[in-house]
């Protein structure tokens, strides 16, 4: 069985092996210069101003050298540029008892000593994903063409599945997918367990869509699987609590930093069309209980006579102030309001309008398990697959919905916050996708 909350980790190996090499080249360089608690914490920032700038991420599977090279001088100034400034105002209020310019040579040393390995790591990553990795499927072929299809919707993932209707001692695999073990005879269970003490992992469905594709498509949870999710236990659970005080104070704090922003831009849409500058709108909840969130208006006035409906690419009933807050997600900013409340919470899945809601559960399995965490902000399936705009994206966008739901923890509603501010900086992930 898999802890709850070990899956996203399990997918980021390379991520955390690569933030931890730069968290202690920082320590190894500037822990003689102060406090290591504060050396701690500098490290602890430049490590996730690398992992916003995508330091720690490869997009591409090849490009050539001249194109490496310009990302990697790019990447390296704007690092340069992070770490400068975080020292800079530290030193300002006095929390450094070293100046910038006494340490400037060692911040040069660090980007350029770390760059260098990173690139390194880049190139063996890249060699080692060449191969691809086999896993081998036992129970109904149906099921076998469903999981080959979420891996060519993927396309990074470096895998193949293989549907067997028998055991072979010549099998070579990562690991087998079992669609129930119980229908097994005992000689196939005793093989599965001897690949197992090689080394070779035995998963079932859920399990398998976890950690290879991070959610669980909602047409492959079966009532036994939800039965044995209690639901119930978590919400009075110290996690839960400390997720509403959190939701409280980073909301707090966010309305009071990016209070000039939120001004400034309801400025620029009355001057746009002297209209309204906010809107109200009915969202489900928390056990499909309706409730209002207020965002800054995007749309020109009276956009939605024909009715509620999906934005689109080029979106026409977008104003060009609008189309700019939504690329950075600012319009979404007085829902900080609604967190507050207690309607919303920082991370989650996104509320739905209720007339959209009542077509998805017609339409999708399992949709209505989507109610069983407070919708949020931001959450798994924002930051992990681009603006929802018709119901195979509802229906993908419910796969990550479930996997936080089911893997919920305050370390992954951090992750998801950092990626929330890496998608907000670089301006991604709010365009709906083109129609295909």
């Amino acid at each position: 069985m898999i802890i709850s909350g070990i899956p996203w980790i399990k997918n980021r190996k390379k991520l955390i092996f690569r933030s931890s090499t730069d968290f202690f080249i920082y320590i190894l360089f500037f822990g003689n210069y102060e406090s290591i608690f504060l050396t701690i914490f500098i490290s602890l920032c430049w490590c996730l101003s690398n992992y916003i700038i995508g330091l720690y991420h490869d997009k591409e599977n090849s490009f050539n050298f001249r194109s490496k090279l310009k990302i990697t001088i790019k990447k390296f100034f704007i690092s340069l540029l992070i770490i400068s400034i975080i020292i800079n105002f530290l030193s300002f209020f006095n929390f450094l008892n070293s100046s910038f310019f006494n340490i400037f040579i060692n911040i040069m040393l660090i980007n350029i000593f770390s760059f260098t390995l990173q690139n390194i790591y880049s190139t063996y990553f890249r060699r080692n994903t060449k191969k691809k990795a086999r896993w081998n499927f036992i129970g109904e072929e149906i099921i076998a063409d469903k999981l080959k299809s979420f891996l060519i919707e993927e396309k990074n993932l470096n895998i193949t599945i293989s549907h067997l209707k028998n055991f072979k001692k010549d099998i070579k695999s990562v690991g087998f997918i079992i669609e129930n073990i119980k229908l097994l005879n005992n000689k196939d269970q005793i093989f599965l367990l001897n690949q197992s003490i090689e080394g070779n992992a035995i998963l079932n469905i859920i399990e398998w869509c976890e950690i290879t594709l991070g959610r669980i498509p909602a047409d492959l949870i079966s009532a036994g699987d939800l039965i044995k999710i209690d639901f119930s236990s978590r919400v009075g659970s110290f996690q839960f609590r400390l997720k509403r005080i959190g939701d409280i104070f980073f909301s707090l704090i966010l309305l009071l930093f990016l209070l000039p922003v939120l001004i400034v831009s309801a400025l620029l849409i009355y001057l746009e069309d002297k209209g309204p500058i906010f809107y109200y709108q009915t969202r489900s909840g928390l056990m499909k209980k309706n409730f209002q969130i207020i965002k800054l208006r995007t749309m020109f006035i009276n956009s939605e006579r024909h009715g509620p409906q999906w934005s689109s690419q080029n979106d026409k009933r977008v104003t060009k102030v609008g189309s700019f807050l939504r690329k950075y997600r600012i319009d979404e900013l007085p829902q900080l309001i609604t967190v507050i409340k207690g309607d919303m919470s920082l991370i989650g899945p996104r509320p739905e309008r209720p007339e959209i809601d009542l077509k998805l559960l017609k339409k999708i399995n399992n949709y209505s398990l989507r109610y069983l965490a407070k919708p949020g902000l931001s959450g798994w399936a924002q930051v992990n697959y681009p603006y929802g705009a018709s119901v195979n994206d509802s229906k993908t966008k419910l796969s990550y919905d479930l996997f936080y739901i089911k893997n919920f923890t305050i370390f992954l509603d951090l992750l998801i916050f950092f990626k929330t501010i890496k998608l907000v900086l670089n301006a991604e992930g709010s365009i709906p996708k083109a129609k295909q």
